[in-house]
């Protein structure tokens, strides 16, 4: 076949897309427009020369283009926005977006895909941009490339075993490699295929400039924007559009609301954020967020390029007007808490004021909650990225009878992902639901049995599984056994395909407080519109 000109070839590109994705041929004008050309004739010239040059056929009805060439068969596998800790990363209500891959990567097993940020793997040849192709699985040898979750933190590494060690080891000197010592750490795929995106000359992009629609993090490598990339990097935390705006505001509200009350009173007052990240977080145009976004809530999982660097909820908090007597930030990462540590420069006249605790926020928090309350009152705001909060340390927030607790619960994200329509739920799963929800009963609560006539007499039994909002229900009637006043309307936190996220829950653990607390956070939640 003859060379194309560079217009021609992303001629032919368009064409090899729509027919990628299943969809009919672009018309004339369809093209006119992706191209910005004024004129049909233009795409009749171009589309003639394809035809000339044997990479087209035309069969002169409208619509109707076939490419000639030979191409391979294809598979088509889900394109997953993020991996939560503990959770199947393909559910069975999986309806996001498919992308294709060479029909032999997927011969055998369950795959999806996950877009790279960073570059801890580039000695690897895996650089940010690229698209990795994972078997899901749970086991691995020496030597895979390995999607693993750690706790809360989710990575792309080489898998190394010996003797002694299991290591995940980074494929960049600049990182450090992670000796795996927990039992929380599990395997969710090997890398199977990699796929990667080309400039219209046909060089590669370089991976400091592409932009994607979905990444996994290597190494905690998040990205920001072009002009802030070497200086910033890792400044700001990751999370989704106008969604994670709503619920900020709402606590924000709720805090300015509570130093008032409490202004005149002779209790110490104090603010907790768990997993409070680095105080700010990245904004993305809404039309860049998605159910992906979310991956957004997870803290290696990036998605289209931010725009900005927006207040999290650290920043917010001291900025409350009055302000609080004390500050506690809690944060595994011990990069994110150095990066916390710039908050006292920032907030010079707070910085006595700020505490920031290294460690897991289920133990940092059971453990604040352990200590005398008597002359303390405090707010705390518990925004997981999973399913990391565990039912004991709810309830201890609820015995110190002083805090009130804003917590998002893991609604669609996280518990019905782990419900299977069948369900037949493995083991794992339904410990990690029984630490979450502090109980096993809420298989009867989720599940029931119905019997359907048939017409040979026997009925026939089906197992039917609980709505989401079933599921919201019970995690309210649950705290409503531990604190003092809960709000019976919590929002739920949508993404844009209007699939529930989150739930924006509140309680109150002070029975003398509960009501004027309850009235304030009920007025906040019914104002968040999404």
């Amino acid at each position: 076949m003859e060379a194309l000109t560079t217009i021609q070839r992303r001629v032919l590109e368009a064409l090899r897309r729509h027919a990628d994705q299943g969809d009919p041929a672009p018309t004339y004008r369809e093209l006119c427009a992706e191209f910005k050309w004024a004129s049909t004739g233009t795409v009749r010239d171009h589309l003639r020369a394809l035809v000339r040059k044997g990479y087209l056929e035309l069969t002169g009805r409208h619509r109707e283009l076939r490419l000639r060439e030979e191409r391979p068969p294809i598979a088509r596998v889900p394109l997953v926005g993020r991996v939560v800790p503990g959770v199947p990363v393909i559910s069975d209500e999986h309806t996001g977006q498919r992308i294709p891959v060479p029909l032999a990567w997927t011969r055998k097993g369950t795959f999806f895909a996950l877009r790279v940020a960073g570059d801890s793997m580039r000695d690897a040849g895996i650089f940010e941009g690229d698209q990795v192709v994972v078997r899901q699985q749970s086991v691995a040898v020496d030597g895979d490339v390995v999607i693993a979750t750690l706790e809360s933190e989710t990575t792309i590494k080489r898998l190394r075993i010996n003797k002694s060690r299991v290591m995940l080891v980074a494929e960049n000197p600049q990182y450090r490699s992670i000796e795996v010592r927990t039992p929380e750490a599990t395997i969710q795929g090997v890398v199977v295929g990699l796929m990667r995106a080309y400039h219209e000359s046909g060089a590669t992009a370089h991976p400091s400039t592409r932009r994607t629609a979905r990444r996994i993090a290597p190494g905690r490598c998040l990205s920001v924007s072009q002009k802030k990339r070497r200086e910033h990097l890792g400044k700001s935390h990751l999370f989704g559009g106008s969604r994670t705006t709503a619920k900020l505001d709402v606590v924000a509200e709720y805090l300015a609301a509570y130093t008032t009350a409490l202004k005149n009173t002779p209790f110490l007052k104090g603010y907790i954020d768990a997993f409070a990240g680095t105080g700010y977080r990245e904004a993305r145009p809404e039309s860049e967020t998605g159910l992906s976004s979310q991956s957004l809530l997870f803290p290696d999982l990036a998605e289209p390029e931010p725009q900005d660097l927006l207040e999290g909820s650290a920043v917010r908090a001291l900025k409350t007007d009055p302000r609080f007597d004390s500050y506690v930030f809690i944060e595994r990462s011990p990069a994110r808490c150095k990066q916390l540590e710039d908050l006292r420069s920032q907030f010079p006249h707070l910085a006595s004021a700020i505490q920031i605790r290294e460690g897991e926020a289920n133990l940092e928090i059971q453990a604040l909650c352990s200590k005398n309350w008597s002359s303390h009152r405090a707010v705390l705001f518990l925004d997981p990225y999973g399913m990391q909060v565990e039912w004991k340390t709810i309830d201890a927030i609820a015995k110190t009878k002083a805090i009130d607790l804003w917590v998002l619960f893991p609604l669609g994200i996280g518990v019905n992902r782990l419900l299977t329509k069948s369900g037949g739920i493995p083991e794992s799963w339904k410990r990690r639901l029984d630490l979450l929800l502090g109980t096993e009963d809420w298989y009867e609560e989720f599940y029931r049995v119905e019997s359907t006539p048939t017409l040979f007499g026997k009925p026939e039994e089906q197992v039917v599984k609980a709505t989401i909002d079933t599921v919201g229900q019970y995690f309210i009637r649950r705290l409503k056994t531990v604190f003092a006043g809960v709000a019976d309307e919590p929002k739920v936190l949508l993404n844009s395909a209007n699939c529930p996220l989150y739930l924006l829950c509140f309680a109150a653990s002070n029975s003398n407080g509960a009501n004027i607390a309850l009235k304030i956070a009920n007025h906040l939640l019914k104002k968040v519109v999404l």
